[in-house]
């Protein structure tokens, strides 16, 4: 006890008995007790972020091992613990659903499984399943996808809370009720999935409005597709993306999926920041709904096909960071006067290209290959390797506002930029990192072009590349060896 900001313990399988107050008050979610023979008192006193526990009849509880907030679901008939959220008599189906029956019912506890895409059962030893406990599958890490059956009636509170990897749930029109989706949290800029909750009936169940922000109505189970990086809803016109899935880097949609276009993009298909920092826009897409790209700071760059005809009020919002390119000459008429809102700029006939490995955008003057924008990842410490070429075209020039990383640097976490000699030219804050910007700066010269602007590194805090917090290596003074930097010794 005392390490309240203990969140996670690993390595523990051989552990057989948990001691008195041995995490008392720390701040751990989750702990898996199937080598444990003894909890004993105050183990997990006041471990508040710790919403449930299951607990196979080999282990002994003791009295007030637990908070009485906590729901445990324990194999025994009898224990010492003593709780209004303690359900004995819990099994495991063959299938990994942990469940108490009652003389006509069934109902599921939690979920112990390896499948990443699951259908709950309709019934369990003969009886059918008609509820799913309070947080039941809350804080799972490995389901992606989730559709209840048509025997369940009810969904207790926070079912679906911190699933990190759940983007999709589907619910029968047999649910009435539905303890809410209050434990659910945005956390996508950690890592976790951009959830859609689709609804067989056209009216929402009681409750379901509590936490709820992405849900659609009136949906098949069947028509709910998704791939590596989007979740689609099929219709009579062909496929809209739900949910651009949290990936890193940049994401590019398809004309087709299952040979049908995929012609909308709908509301919040990205919303809140994730992981995602550039998404293209292909050219089957017709319509993009209101708020589709909605609150993310991190989406640097969106850009459009000349076949989007319709885009609804606010479907850009929020996105401080972002700029929208599109080849049109001018915002067409069928668009919305207010097509976006809160965005770092738009630009009309727009002429950029991206690379094959989808990082960098680029534009071609003549024969001079500009690159205007970089949307990979920023890592402290691994080197950003600014090609020679693109497309057997010479990188000519990097423009202003190119590189724009925004984590706080310090002298041991850094950026690493390598430049190669073909550039000859680079404007003014191309490379512009937030705050301080310590980095290592190799370059392919031996000295600064004339075609460098003066203030070509420049960051938040007016620092220049030549100051001392920047490790500068001109042609000669390094070398590249299986893609890392590496400054050759006197």
């Amino acid at each position: 006890s005392g390490c309240e900001k203990l969140s996670e313990i690993k390595g523990y399988d051989h552990v057989k008995v948990i001691s008195k107050g041995s995490f008392q008050g720390t701040a751990i979610t989750n702990f898996d007790f199937s080598a444990v023979s003894l909890i004993d008192e105050n183990a997990f006193a006041y471990c508040d972020g710790m919403k449930f526990a299951y607990v196979p009849e080999s282990c002994e509880i003791s009295a007030n091992a637990f908070p009485p907030s906590m729901l445990v679901f324990y194999e025994g008939n009898e224990s010492d613990f003593e709780s209004d959220n303690l359900f004995l008599s819990t099994r495991v189906s063959d299938d990994g659903y942990c469940y108490t029956e009652s003389v006509e019912a069934v109902c599921i506890v939690t979920y112990v499984g390896k499948e990443t895409q699951v259908t709950l059962p309709t019934e369990i030893n003969g009886k059918p399943v008609t509820s799913l406990a309070p947080h039941a599958f809350a804080e799972n890490a490995i389901i992606e996808r989730v559709e209840v059956s048509s025997s369940v009636v009810y969904i207790g509170e926070g079912a679906f809370g911190g699933c990190r990897n759940l983007h999709t749930l589907i619910i029968p029109k047999s649910v009435t009720s539905l303890g809410g989706f209050a434990a659910y949290t945005d956390r996508q800029s950690e890592g976790f999935e951009n959830l859609t909750v689709f609804f067989e009936s056209e009216v929402l169940p009681q409750g379901a409005e509590s936490g709820l922000i992405k849900y659609a109505t009136g949906v098949k189970a069947e028509n709910v597709c998704d791939d590596d990086n989007f979740v689609y809803l099929k219709t009579d016109a062909g496929y809209e993306i739900i949910t651009v899935k949290n990936r890193e880097g940049s994401l590019s949609i398809p004309e087709f999926y299952n040979s049908l276009p995929v012609y909308a993009i709908g509301k919040y298909a990205i919303y809140k920041s994730t992981l995602t920092t550039a998404v293209q826009i292909t050219g089957s897409v017709t319509k993009i709904s209101e708020y589709a790209f909605y609150s993310s700071d991190s989406l640097v760059s969106i850009s459009i096909s000349e076949s989007v005809l319709t885009v609804d009020r606010y479907a850009f919002a929020d996105l401080p960071n972002c700029t929208v390119y599109t080849k049109h000459k001018e915002c067409p008429d069928s668009w919305s006067e207010d097509w976006h809102i809160g965005i770092k700029q738009a630009v009309f006939e727009s002429s950029l290209d991206q690379s094959e490995d989808s990082l960098y955008l680029y534009e071609i003057v003549g024969d001079k290959l500009y690159l205007k924008g970089y949307v990979g990842t920023y890592e402290f410490n691994t080197p950003i390797i600014i090609p020679e070429s693109i497309g057997g075209v010479t990188v000519y020039g990097i423009r202003e506002g190119c590189f724009a990383p925004t984590l706080s640097t310090t002298a041991s976490n850094r950026y690493i930029f390598v430049i190669p000699s073909t550039v000859e030219v680079i404007e003014t804050f191309a490379i512009r990192p937030q705050f301080e910007g310590h980095s290592d700066l190799y370059l392919g010269v031996s000295e600064i072009p004339n075609g460098w602007e003066y203030n070509w590194f420049n960051s938040s805090y007016g620092r220049g590349y030549d100051n001392q917090r920047n490790n500068v290596y001109y042609a000669g003074e390094w070398e590249l060896s299986d893609g890392i930097p590496t400054p050759l010794q006197n």
